[in-house]
């Protein structure tokens, strides 16, 4: 009886020089790494590409790599292959996933750089709820923000 190492398999998974461009996965699951985060983009995703990527979350995720889970499929996408809303949905992914990482402050420090004062008008539980975190933990950490009292006054950088 043969063993097999299945710990070492690895599936095929966009090369770093492809994630400049947008790729549809149509099985499994790829997760694009970064310095500060990763990004799963599942069967029926889009990655949207570099480009398309605000540079504020760009900025966030610094992509280095990514991975695939054994089976999984995806297709590089010409321009004519996407749709600006497959682009758009893409683009949102990566922001929602990234949006919540880390602490309740850098949670909280990040949707208001991105979000501007639209994201500081919320109550503790809204927050909690977009940032994963609990009503409790968000309120406390509003309240010891050294500058939580001065709000953004503007948008925001992010639709």
């Amino acid at each position: 009886m043969s063993r097999v190492n299945r710990y070492g398999q690895r599936a095929p998974a966009p090369a770093p020089h492809e994630l400049g461009a947008p790729f549809r996965v149509t099985r499994g699951i790829v997760a694009v790494q970064g310095l500060g985060g990763s990004v799963c983009i599942p069967a029926g995703g889009v990655w949207p590409g570099l480009e398309e990527i605000p540079e504020v979350v760009l900025d966030e995720l610094r992509p280095v790599q990514a991975h695939a889970i054994l089976g999984t499929e995806w297709t590089l996408l010409s321009p004519k292959d996407i749709t600006k809303g497959e682009l758009a949905q893409g683009r949102a992914l990566v922001t929602a996933q990234l949006l919540p990482l880390g602490s309740c402050e850098e949670g909280w420090l990040r949707a208001r750089k991105w979000y501007g004062k639209r994201f500081t008008r919320l109550t503790a539980a809204m927050a909690g709820a977009i940032l994963n975190h609990r009503r409790e933990s968000m309120a406390k950490t509003v309240v010891c923000l050294p500058h939580a009292d001065q709000f953004p006054t503007d948008d925001g950088v992010l639709p």
